[in-house]
């Protein structure tokens, strides 16, 4: 535990480093994590936009698919279709998405 009573001298020498340390990087991690916290947002946005469009739809092509989805994105920012195919598969193997029995460039709505 951090907070030990028996802590040696050493340990918390070595805690205060590391502390000081992470205090003195803090300008070069907040930069980075606000860029992983942005990429975040749009990974749960564009997700948040296939399951709209398919829920509504419930069978879609993927070529149609992936058209609707940029229409409804490009307001805010342009996805690329190599981005969404992607989360297209994250929602496949998630079972939100399944493909069709008899085309496989088809997707059907399952939740």
């Amino acid at each position: 535990c951090l907070c030990s009573p028996y802590m040696s001298m050493q340990s918390l020498y070595v805690y205060a480093v590391l502390i000081w340390i992470l205090f003195e990087m803090r300008s070069l991690l907040f930069p980075f994590l606000q860029t992983a916290l942005l990429l975040l947002n749009l990974v749960f946005r564009i997700e948040a936009c296939i399951v709209r469009i398919m829920k509504a739809r419930k069978k879609l092509p993927h070529n149609v698919l992936i058209t609707e989805c940029t229409e409804q994105l490009k307001a805010r920012f342009l996805p690329s279709p190599v981005v969404i195919k992607k989360r297209i598969e994250g929602l496949i193997e998630r079972d939100y998405l399944a493909r069709s029995a008899e085309d496989r460039k088809v997707y059907t709505y399952v939740a």
